[in-house]
């Protein structure tokens, strides 16, 4: 009994020594310290030394390689196993011991099995002794440790199911940092416990009232890491978080509105009180586009939505030169989304909405001078990029400049288009019709110009495209011109000539009595050449185009080109130009540019 009693207390004093050099910082003296006392240390002594020798080695990489090769470690380990493995036989649960070891061992990052494989049969058959912090340091060694050593994860993943059943009869004594701590190493585990997770959530939300904004942040980081995504839940996270906005540093708001986009959850009220607070913000260039795609995720046409982007933009605007290509996309595309038209083949004019055409509440608006600013700029530092982007890239970004008609007939713009034209032969075919439908969407001379590079390639490809690029061919060559085909597409001879048109591709000499089809330009009665402006009051009266078209076609009906009359028989006008039929032959008039020198208008005539 006096042995024990003088044992007891020279570990005591042990540990007190221990103690007071660590204080001291000094690794090394550390080390010689454990190395004289080291035989006779019981289990506390051996937790305390590898507990005090990770916290000093923790801060630096060069420290802790220098203590995983020092022979005092290994020393203390063999130590630290064979008292464990005595433990086992004990009732003594030692639960401090066990975590501040398996913590040690975690942080210093040392791989050691045989006293990992111990430490979790004695955690295991000891969960419920464990304190909640206790728990949570051990849940985070083993979840540290087992990403060490794979060969003992299926016993860590056994021991978090103990865990989750013990947890569930006490979750009252946890507070919200240590479930937070218990969410984070259930994720980071990928070991299912979804009912266990959603329990958890639950008791999260009941203290989240309390919590610190970082907590509050911390908390929709956990839930959207274990696949939460429960409204009640967000409208209670949005509802505690718009009570002090201004209190959360951007990292937390942005987990919070990427929490809220992956739940499809939108809270006006905590987005535009987030915009307001980010406008005081420094904001990295990271944070920039994790904001603006978090924000547009859900309901990005909200006026809600626009309006907050509106209020950030001219933070946005000048951090766009200092993002990667990849980013710097993401970023316009979104915002495209956000702000843009959005038309469609068919919308060409903003009278001619019809049933079946997408609505969108920004078409017709006038552009705010932020939206304008964030996309000019955009496009000028889109011709910096121009190498680094893939051919599916370069159409998406065309495609979003387009849907925010800001700047199409711009320098930066045009530069954009040009870029894919001087390469036009290595863009893949799916591409190449976005790039088509995209720029005929926009209805103006330039960009008509713009598009005729790509028809040129498209007239090279077409005979060998499968039956359904050929009808997206038709669908971007005969819907631009207001018109409707077939399902399969149309025919050969009138999609040549079509395509002929667009680019202005000289056709191959042929008979008259040739059943095929001739383009070649025409003068009809008064109309010869005309300017874009004059193109431009064509269109705003078509009527009057009509009838110079009707009495110089030998007042000829009009009807849908290259369709047999049996097969349609109604009507419309073209965006540019007029469609007619004398019962014979059709013909079809339009206009295309034919350079951006003289911004001339040629008039042609396809006979069909």
């Amino acid at each position: 009994m006096r042995n024990s009693l003088c044992e007891r207390a020279d570990c005591f004093r042990i540990n007190i020594v221990i103690t007071e050099v660590a204080d001291g910082g000094n690794l090394d003296l550390v080390l010689a310290t454990v190395d004289r006392h080291i035989h006779r240390m019981d289990l506390v002594n051996i937790a305390t030394a590898l507990h005090r020798l990770a916290k000093l080695s923790a801060a630096s990489s060069n420290n802790q390689a220098r203590l995983r090769s020092h022979p005092v470690l290994t020393t203390v380990m063999g130590f630290a196993y064979a008292h464990l493995a005595n433990l086992e036989v004990t009732t003594s649960p030692m639960c401090q011991a066990l975590t501040n070891i398996a913590w040690a061992v975690a942080t210093i990052n040392v791989a050691h099995v045989p006293l990992l494989s111990l430490l979790l049969g004695l955690a295991s058959n000891r969960v419920r002794w464990f304190k909640p912090f206790e728990l949570c340091s051990l849940l985070w060694a083993f979840v540290k440790l087992g990403q060490c050593a794979e060969s003992v994860m299926q016993r860590v993943n056994r021991m978090f199911g103990l865990v989750a059943e013990n947890m569930r009869l006490r979750m009252d004594q946890f507070s919200l940092k240590d479930l937070l701590r218990v969410g984070w190493a259930f994720n980071a585990t990928r070991s299912g416990h979804h009912s266990f997770l959603l329990c958890l959530a639950d008791r999260m939300m009941r203290l989240v009232g309390q919590a610190t904004c970082a907590d509050i942040g911390r908390v929709a980081g956990v839930l959207s890491d274990a696949g939460i995504h429960q409204e009640r839940i967000a409208h209670e996270l949005a509802r505690v978080a718009t009570l002090r906005q201004g209190s959360f540093s951007p990292h937390d708001l942005q987990r919070l509105l990427c929490y809220f986009g992956d739940s499809n959850f939108f809270h006006e009220e905590f987005l535009l009180g987030t915009a307001v607070a980010l406008q005081t913000m420094p904001l990295q260039p990271s944070q920039v586009v994790t904001t603006f795609e978090a924000m547009t995720r859900t309901m990005p046409q909200n006026p809600g939505t626009n309006a907050a982007l509106v209020m950030l933009l001219p933070n946005f605007t000048p951090a766009l030169v200092n993002l990667c290509p990849k980013r710097f996309l993401q970023i316009v595309r979104a915002a495209a989304t956000c702000f843009g038209q959005q038309r469609c083949v068919g919308q060409l004019r903003p009278e001619n909405h019809g049933e079946g055409l997408p609505s969108n509440p920004n078409f017709g608006r006038s552009t705010p001078d932020q939206i304008r600013a964030f996309f000019l700029a955009a496009q000028q530092v889109a011709t910096f990029h121009l190498p680094a982007f893939s051919w599916h890239e370069l159409a998406e970004l065309v495609k979003a400049f387009i849907e925010a008609q800001v700047g199409v007939d711009t320098g930066a713009f045009q530069a954009v288009v040009q870029h894919v034209a001087q390469c036009v032969a290595n863009v893949d075919t799916p591409t190449l019709l976005a790039l088509l439908r995209s720029l005929l969407e926009v209805g103006s001379a330039n960009c008509t110009v713009l598009a005729q590079p790509l028809f040129v390639e498209a007239m090279k490809r077409h005979e060998n495209m499968p039956t359904h690029l050929l009808v997206a061919l038709s669908d971007v060559c005969d819907s631009s011109l207001w018109l409707h085909h077939w399902p399969d597409g149309l025919s050969p001879e009138y999609l040549q000539n079509s395509i002929q048109a667009w680019g202005q591709i000289a056709p191959p000499q042929q008979s008259e009595s040739t059943a095929g089809r001739l383009h070649e330009n025409a003068v009809l009665g008064g109309l010869g050449t005309t300017t874009a402006n004059g193109l431009d009051d064509m269109a705003a009266h078509p009527h009057s185009c009509q009838g110079s078209c009707q009495e110089q076609a030998g007042n000829c009906s009009l009807s849908r080109a290259g369709l047999n009359p049996e097969r349609n028989a109604d009507s419309s006008y073209l965006s540019d130009g007029q469609v007619v039929e004398d019962g014979s032959a059709d013909v079809i008039l339009w206009a295309s540019t034919l350079g951006t020198g003289s911004n001339t208008i040629s008039w042609s005539l396809l006979r069909l």
